[in-house]
């Protein structure tokens, strides 16, 4: 029996710093699984997080004692102190919390992504980096109470990395079962990695050695963008025969190539995203346009989910390729912008079931809408289930006390035990 998986990964300091997204934010009820990303490795090999504070440092709110020390004039002042001991605030805390009101929900740790996979290499193609990377990984995830781990290297560029990688994935699963023996009643811990649509990407992956990963996160967008000479579409299901420079991929050809090269269709996860990229100056779909300066987050051309359609604009339907636009011209101005709707979730959720994958996931948390235009409900909806796994909670050797053992006491205003 297939258990889907409608899950979301959620970005480490950005969500709690610059997006003002806690993980209590988080539909928890939704989801299966949870990615917090992304830890960092050095190049002898050693996983570090670059943001101690919104980890496990920051009191959120609910978190911590409500003293009552002092009044001015006739009102009470609350005012949140930590507890005794060493325990984990901040995110890791809440997310802990939420694992013990929602036991479906699995915390995963994301290591690497786009931006901090250059150690990778290095640190794959030295048993000594790959004995430290595992055994740091591992104490990471017990210490914060997480589920697994999700190696994210963006890419092993030839056969040698390839091969690499496979032993690194492999040192990582050895670890986690060795951490399962011990401490975990041989608990099978999660191992995942994240992949590309582009056969480009992924032709040097080891795919027919992967029996150490537990489940493959195909990233199904990031198609186009301002890299590119045209517009397109993001994120489209099917490849267009009418907009060929409009769909160069497309997410059925990617998951054929996987499953042809041995990966079980009831190990994929496909990837949805939660923001749209836009394309200034053009002419419309598979058209040439001005690299754009605008965006809502950093990278050029960004736009989230929870901010589209821009100025009213009524999204367009591509519909060989199911995939969604806008596209609006005032003047000698024009931008043309992809994005998904509740209707292309709807036909990814079919597909998915269709195809026996093993589910969605969504990248990234704090884009969505909220009611009935929310995307991860949508998921949901069409689902109708999600894994039925409980998450794990007992994890004596974490150094931190409110973690340590699970069903101690929660440092979160009214949190209930596990």
């Amino acid at each position: 029996m297939i258990s889907w998986h409608p899950t979301v990964k959620l970005t480490l300091s950005r969500g709690v710093w610059e997006r003002q997204f806690p993980p209590s934010s988080l539909p928890a009820n939704e989801l299966s699984h949870v990615f917090y990303a992304f830890l960092r490795p050095d190049i002898n090999g050693t996983v570090y997080t670059l943001d101690p504070e919104a980890d496990t440092q920051k009191m959120l709110d609910g978190q911590g004692a409500v003293h009552l020390p002092f009044a001015r004039t006739t009102i009470n002042r609350h005012r949140a102190v930590k507890e005794p001991g060493n325990n984990a605030y901040g995110s890791i805390g809440q997310l802990f919390d939420l694992k013990k009101r929602h036991r479906k929900m699995k915390v995963i740790l994301s290591i690497g992504g786009s931006t901090f996979s250059s150690s990778f290499p290095v640190v794959a193609a030295a048993p000594e980096a790959r004995d430290r990377f595992a055994k740091t990984a591992v104490e990471f995830m017990k210490d914060w109470g997480f589920d697994g781990l999700d190696i994210n290297w963006e890419y092993p560029s030839n056969e040698g990395e390839g091969a690499d990688f496979t032993r690194l994935l492999q040192r990582v699963r050895d670890e986690l079962d060795s951490y399962a023996e011990e401490h975990a009643h041989g608990h099978r811990f999660i191992l995942s990695i994240a992949t590309s649509v582009s056969q480009e990407k992924y032709k040097y992956l080891e795919l027919d050695k992967l029996s150490a990963v537990d489940y493959i996160n195909l990233m199904g967008y990031d198609f186009v963008g301002q890299w590119g000479t045209k517009t397109g579409h993001a994120s489209n299901l099917y490849r267009s025969s009418q907009h060929t420079d409009a769909t160069p991929f497309d997410v059925a050809s990617a998951v054929q190539g996987y499953v042809n090269s041995g990966i079980p269709a009831n190990k994929i996860l496909l990837g949805i995203p939660l923001y749209g990229r836009s394309f200034n100056q053009t002419n419309g779909l598979g058209q040439v346009f001005t690299p754009s300066n605008g965006s809502q987050w950093g990278e050029p051309g960004i736009w989230d989910y929870n901010k589209l359609p821009k100025n009213g604009a009524a999204p367009l339907q591509d519909n060989e390729a199911h995939a969604w636009f806008t596209y609006q011209k005032e003047g000698n101005r024009s931008e043309f912008i992809t994005f998904e709707v509740p209707q292309s979730v709807r036909d990814k959720a079919a597909y998915i079931k269709g195809q026996g994958l093993a589910g969605c996931f969504f990248w990234q948390a704090s884009g969505d809408k909220k009611g009935n235009e929310s995307l991860i409900s949508t998921s949901f909806g069409e689902f109708q289930e999600i894994d039925e796994t409980d998450n794990y909670l007992n994890y004596p050797t974490s150094k931190y006390d409110n973690i340590r053992g699970g069903s101690a006491k929660s440092l979160g205003a009214g949190s209930s035990g596990c």
